[in-house]
């Protein structure tokens, strides 16, 4: 079902309505199909705005998550003073200082290992009655500290960043929930617009009638073919007819600056401007297949898309939480390298130059006696995510159901437009019938204003019957998640 052509160039649309808005005198008008007006929503509407910070957000939490594997680089360096005394601590006997320096990388990997090399230098320079000595020491460590249990493999240590990338997901899917809303809103903004705006029409279309009728009245009365009273009873609808126009120009406007405020974010531009809408098109029958619909909605609706998120994120909780219950057993490797050298030589030289060196090897075991917290934290994710698999079979259940309600609720919409319709020309040609007989003397003003009531709630059913099957319309299709296939949107992220 198609309102009008989609539009190919959403940018130049909201270029030109600017440039609009801002030079447009009062009394302006502005013509918009329901695809420029979903548009204009989408670019400007203050709640879509708002809400698409929460996607990019949640994608920097990601970044912040996987930033915990960041290497960590550093250096550290210190300078002591100090003097000695002699044996009876009365007589300085010699002044030295000492600097150390270091620098290290350190971090962990994604499955858990742990890593640290780390330089070290330090220089010692004595200064006593024999002279100035020298002397330094350097060495490098290379430390590896692999988890054999707790702590090991991705479920671990990774989980944080998975779930981090889950929320984003599911920030993705509420956005684009919103715009999803956003499309149904205006389109449900769109045709209460036109109903108002032909109720007004109609409202119109009778006054003429009434106004006709009590001139012709008037004119009967003068050369005597009716009674004063018909003139009466006209001119008394005649007045019913102005204040049923009265109260749809004043819904009509108070419509119009509702549907403003869904497109637009500077309402000030807009409130001269009188807002033009196509006409709704008569439609087709409605033909639907629930559970085909049923199956591809499980792929398009947000919120099923979500509690799908939702498991994955208690079945990472509850991996995790396993490794975290189980025992620290890790295995740790280090190998230092040192040199040495007095008065000029460098000790990183002998570093280089000589083998001197040393290896580490060890196992570090521990465990809670009773790791009562460790079994109730896995058994409180297991048995979340059981409750989450059943939310989310209570949910399948209730899209299907809403899908079998909102079908039922177009359907029945076509119906009525179709007897709506029947009921219009039969009233129109019974209006025409009874209008004759008036004109012959065979008749009298109170069956024709009658008729003419009738005539004006039939056209009123008959474009409420409309403006509710596109509502209806719109509600199926977010029900079954097309809603921004069928009218072409993409989300703006």
């Amino acid at each position: 079902m198609k309102y009008s052509r989609p539009i190919k160039s959403p940018f130049l649309l909201l270029a030109f309505l600017l440039v609009s808005h801002t030079y447009a005198d009062a009394g302006s008008s502005m013509t918009l199909t329901i695809h420029e007006s979903i548009t204009l929503a989408i670019a400007k509407n203050y709640f879509v705005k708002v809400s698409g910070f929460d996607p990019k957000i949640a994608a920097q939490e990601v970044s912040k998550a996987k930033g915990s594997f960041d290497p960590i680089i550093g250096t550290e360096y210190s300078r002591r003073e100090f003097d000695v005394l002699n044996e009876n601590g009365d007589i300085v006997t010699s002044t030295s200082d000492r600097e150390t320096s270091s620098l290290f990388l350190r971090g962990v990997m994604p499955w858990g290992t742990r890593y640290l090399l780390e330089i070290n230098e330090d220089q010692l320079k004595t200064l006593d009655n024999t002279g100035q000595s020298h002397s330094s020491d350097a060495d490098y460590s290379i430390e590896i500290t692999q988890p054999l249990l707790r702590g090991l493999g991705l479920a671990d240590r990774y989980a944080s960043t998975r779930l981090a990338m889950n929320r984003s997901e599911i920030q993705n899917w509420v956005f684009t929930d919103v715009i999803m809303r956003t499309v149904r809103n205006v389109v449900n903004n769109y045709a209460q617009l036109y109903f108002a705006k032909k109720n007004l029409a109609i409202s119109r279309q009778s006054l003429e009638l009434a106004q006709k009728l009590y001139d012709d009245n008037r004119k009967r009365v003068a050369v005597g073919r009716v009674a004063e009273y018909d003139i009466i009873r006209a001119e008394a609808n005649y007045a019913r007819r102005q204040e049923d126009v009265i109260n749809a120009k004043r819904r009509l406007h108070i419509q119009a600056n509702r549907f403003k405020l869904l497109i637009s974010d500077e309402l000030e531009s807009l409130i001269n401007y009188d807002i033009n809408i196509q006409d709704f098109v008569e439609p087709a029958e409605f033909e639907y297949s629930v559970l085909s619909d049923f199956k591809q909605a499980l792929d398009l609706r947000p919120d099923y898309q979500q509690a799908l998120l939702g498991i994955n994120a208690r079945r990472i909780e509850v991996k995790r939480d396993k490794r975290q219950a189980l025992p620290t057993l890790d295995l740790v490797f280090r190998y230092d390298r040192f040199g040495t050298a007095q008065n000029n030589d460098s000790a990183f030289d002998s570093l280089r130059d000589h083998n001197a060196g040393s290896t580490y090897t060890g196992l570090s075991f521990s465990i809670p006696i009773t790791n009562q917290e460790g079994r109730a934290r896995v058994r409180t994710a297991e048995l979340a995510l059981e409750k989450k698999e059943l939310d989310v079979a209570r949910l399948k259940q209730a899209i299907l159901l809403d899908i079998d309600n909102a079908a039922a609720v177009v359907a029945s919409h076509w119906e009525r437009i179709q007897a709506a319709q029947k009921a219009l020309e039969i009233t129109e040609k019974e209006l025409d019938a009874t209008q004759k007989r008036f004109d012959a003397g065979r008749g009298n003003s109170f069956f024709v204003i009658n008729t003419q009531e009738r005539l004006a709630n039939a056209r009123i059913r008959k474009i409420l019957a409309l403006s509710d099957f596109y509502r209806a319309l719109a509600d199926y299709y977010y029900e079954t998640g097309q809603i921004l296939r069928v009218y072409k949107v993409g989300i703006p992220i």
